[in-house]
């Protein structure tokens, strides 16, 4: 089971991480590879060591202070790495639960396929 390569009709594709045999086009090849720049934390990758997102760096400083600078990384994150797209707005909804409070981005973007967005999953942030 699997896809055949000359099945594929688009130029934008991916194999899906999140379902084996699964390929991806167009758009959700893009949000998969957005999520894959934001869950990424910068010197993991060691033939890429700059490749990835410093939102993880701001987990224990204050909300106020972490959010804006979290919307700043994920805005440069994404420019360096991911340049089908182009983020027209980044909004945020924080969500309390187990003790903690997390944060969860909604990223709208544009691209060649049309607009589209993507959220991300909660990401911790100080009590």
């Amino acid at each position: 089971m699997g896809v055949q390569l000359n099945s594929i009709t688009s130029k934008n594709w991916t194999i899906s991480i999140a379902q084996q045999g699964a390929v991806l086009t167009d758009i959700e090849c893009i949000n998969q590879c957005i999520l894959v720049i934001l869950t990424t934390i910068p010197g993991t990758n060691p033939l890429n060591p700059l490749f990835g997102c410093n939102i993880y760096s701001r987990i224990d400083m204050p909300i106020n202070q972490a959010v804006p600078l979290m919307i700043t990384d994920i805005k440069n994150a994404i420019a360096a790495y991911e340049p089908r797209v182009t983020v027209s707005k980044i909004t945020y909804q924080l969500v309390n639960s187990n003790g903690g409070t997390s944060v969860v981005f909604t990223i709208y973007y544009n691209s060649a396929f049309g607009n589209s967005f993507i959220s991300t999953s909660n990401i911790p942030l100080a009590a």
